[in-house]
């Protein structure tokens, strides 16, 4: 069945459908644009639990009789997953010759397919877990615009509007001019983009520019001991990448120093190439491991009371230097669109309760709104294997939603989301800009029915 074909049903067998399949609820959840700063993460132990995927629908809400259940998509439900990787799938699909018909792969890579990535074979298990009954289109992409483009230009003739991607970086902050043009397809096409975060936060640090001592070097946070040296450890033999953005795009008004320190000496300094506020210090062959220090040396600065700095690590140990987490966000969810949607991670606690993971990146986005939209279970045990990461959110969000196909599903998401189901103590940022889905209130979802027919037009 295709879209227009799907929008052909009736609007109130629609939503009497919806209603007693999930519920109807809508949130009146307080504000998520105030409160206190996420505290830094790369230093807990403490963190949430990995779920089953009947404890990742309890979480979710639902009762205990239809958490046993697979989620209901829908007829003809096509879900494509977009990955750099599907190491595993071939081997899978040999031992699993009855999903054939429905499982579907192709090489948007102009050279062969990763060897070694299996990532988007994990989700693709994932998704399965979630919604069996769907058919799946599995895309890998080279991670280049090109590949994404060609990616999304094959779904629609292949009746698919749902996606999942997990790509993107940390690379700015700020204002861009230009948005990508994988962004623009989606819009034309109505394509429902689930984009992940990321899963950065213990890997980033934010903080806003201070030189209290007039020493030339940037203090990494606000605190009055000046920290001016952040910490991280590096193995013999590693080509960690350190990338710090600020937020003067798309041409830098500022320059800056990224230097990289062993017992006091600089191993490794970088400046901006060209006119973009970034600096990529990613040369540096490490010789010997321990622990190394990231310093920041102001060279000119243009109105420093509105400069913040973003610095991204890769490939190093962050739990003795001081990383927040708290503008950690995948670059490409700071774009705002009807069909994009950022999907967060969360776990549960030692009592039960919804918490968001420590390595769900999270922040605001380029225009101030906090992010990701939406959290969903992203700490799992799936074949009694643990996957972590937000791209494993992305397929209970897809799959709970999936039934809206013919309405805008942001919309739907952000009136059936709220904040009870976390626990207490999280910030607002830490509980995304919606909270997570929840169903409650199923006594009332005759008299929900009986009130959302009414405003609704006839065929």
């Amino acid at each position: 069945m295709t879209i227009s074909e799907i929008r052909k049903r009736p609007y109130k067998m629609r939503i009497l459908s919806l209603l007693l399949v999930f519920g109807f609820v809508i949130s009146f959840a307080y504000s998520a644009d105030a409160g206190p700063q996420a505290p830094p993460t790369n230093i807990r132990k403490d963190a949430p639990a990995a779920m089953t995927p009947k404890q990742a629908k309890l979480a979710l809400g639902f009762p205990e009789a239809l958490a046993e259940y697979p989620l209901d998509t829908g007829a003809k439900f096509v879900f494509t997953i977009i990955d750099m990787g599907f190491v595993g799938f071939d081997e899978w699909l040999e031992a699993h010759p009855e999903f054939k018909e429905r499982v579907h792969y192709k090489n948007m890579r102009k050279t062969e397919k990763s060897k070694a990535i299996t990532h988007g074979f994990d989700v693709f298990r994932t998704a399965l877990s979630v919604m069996p009954n769907a058919e799946f289109i599995l895309l890998e992409v080279d991670g280049t615009q090109h590949s994404v483009n060609k990616a999304l230009a094959y779904m629609p003739f292949n009746e698919s509007y749902f996606a999942s991607m997990s790509l993107g970086s940390g690379l700015y902050i700020g204002e861009v001019a230009e948005k990508p043009n994988w962004l623009k397809w989606i819009n034309q096409n109505q394509i429902t983009l689930f984009i992940s975060t990321g899963n950065s936060r213990k890997m980033n640090h934010f903080f806003t520019y201070q030189d209290k001592d007039g020493d030339g070097l940037i203090e990494f946070d606000n605190a009055e001991t000046l920290l001016e040296d952040n910490k991280v450890y590096l193995v013999k033999g590693m080509t960690p990448q350190f990338i710090l953005s600020w937020n003067e795009w798309p041409k830098s008004k500022s320059t800056v120093e990224l230097q990289l320190l062993k017992d006091g000496e600089i191993v490794s300094r970088m400046r901006p190439k060209g006119t973009q506020p970034v600096i990529r210090l990613d040369n540096f062959n490490v010789a010997a491991t321990g622990y190394y220090t990231l310093r920041l040396k102001a060279l000119e600065i243009t109105k420093p009371g509105q400069l913040k700095f973003s610095l991204f690590v890769v490939g190093a140990g962050t739990r003795q230097g001081v990383f927040n987490g708290l503008q950690s966000l995948n670059s490409d969810v700071q774009y705002e669109s009807p069909f994009l949607i950022a999907i967060g991670a969360f776990g549960l606690d030692s009592d039960g309760k919804v918490e968001t993971s420590l390595f769900s990146s999270l922040g605001r986005t380029n225009k101030g709104k906090i992010s990701p939209h939406i959290l969903g279970p992203g700490q799992l045990i799936i074949d009694g294997e643990t996957h972590n990461g937000t791209s494993f959110s992305t397929p209970y969000i897809a799959a709970l939603y999936s039934i809206y196909a013919d309405y805008n599903i942001k919309n739907m998401i952000e009136e059936t989301s709220g904040y009870d189901a976390f626990k207490t103590g999280l910030t607002p940022i830490e509980q995304g800009r919606w909270g997570c889905r929840y169903i409650v209130n199923f006594s009332k979802i005759t008299v929900q029915i009986q009130t959302r027919l009414k405003t609704l037009p006839t065929n």
